[in-house]
């Protein structure tokens, strides 16, 4: 079984969905080589999924069901991957992990879109699409740049 370390390698993917693990060795201030063995135990737990990486970012990472079980975020939906997770999802994955991991290497607060979802009510943000017809988005990451203030808002 995976331990504590291996745990939090797999909550942190979990939030986010599909990452690099090179985003995880920044966000949670972990060798290449410790990250790589975290995954590797989760995935031999078959609670991670992997494939090959884009833009030379190493591998790309999820939880499976599974996985998201097991690290505590049963709550949330597990990435749709037959066997990958498709190009845009992987590479729109990528990209938002990387900005999770710069305000986690920051100390800052942050929710993933997967997170408030359970909250649409809250952050739902109203848009007109190019019919004129309105419907609501969630942000890809909500960041709170200090506690007593509003989160900003990335899409």
């Amino acid at each position: 079984m995976p331990g504590p370390g291996s745990v939090r390698v797999g909550r942190w993917v979990g939030r986010l969905g599909v990452v690099s693990l090179p985003a995880v060795e920044v966000a949670l201030s972990l060798d290449g080589r410790v990250v790589r063995r975290h995954a590797a135990r989760l995935e031999a737990a078959g609670w991670l999924g992997r494939a090959a990486g884009i833009w030379r970012e190493g591998s790309v990472v999820w939880l499976t069901e599974r996985g998201l079980v097991a690290v505590g975020l049963g709550g949330l939906q597990p990435v749709r991957a037959s066997p990958a997770p498709s190009p845009t999802l992987t590479a729109h994955g990528v990209q938002v992990a990387w900005s999770a991991a710069r305000a986690e290497r920051r100390g800052r607060d942050w929710s993933s879109g997967r997170e408030l979802v359970s909250e649409r009510e809250r952050w739902e943000i109203r848009v007109r699409d190019e019919r004129g017809q309105r419907r609501g988005l969630l942000p890809d990451l909500a960041v709170w740049r200090r506690a007593d203030a509003a989160p900003v808002a990335m899409m």
